[in-house]
């Protein structure tokens, strides 16, 4: 809140602050019955193509994320019956990589 001397005033605009490599890439629950959590953080307007990819290495689904600057939370769901118990792999592409997360349903 920006006061001037005639008492009026606004308020200036949020604008996050996004510092390198500061925020890790979390999922959880993890194990889960099948509902995943994915929080990450991306620079205001940064795009990332996150790809989840089953035990035997098939692509399952893709997520296209766009950053705006603060923590931001996407859900993940593997309760159909469809997706087996087991290991699932997220991997992301882009110039930084998100490192090779794990997700477990039971």
């Amino acid at each position: 809140k920006i006061v001037d001397i005639d008492n009026s005033f606004e308020y200036t605009r949020i604008k996050p602050v996004t510092f390198s490599n500061d925020v890790n890439w979390q999922v959880y629950p993890n194990p889960s019955r099948g509902l995943f959590n994915l929080v990450y953080q991306l620079g205001d307007g940064e795009n990332r193509k996150i790809n989840l990819y089953n035990a035997t290495g098939q692509l399952i689904q893709q997520f296209n994320l766009t950053g705006n600057g603060f923590l931001q939370k996407t859900e993940i769901d593997l309760r159909s019956p469809k997706y087996a118990g087991g290991l699932y792999f997220l991997n992301s592409s882009g110039t930084e990589m998100i490192g090779g997360l794990k997700l477990i349903k039971y």
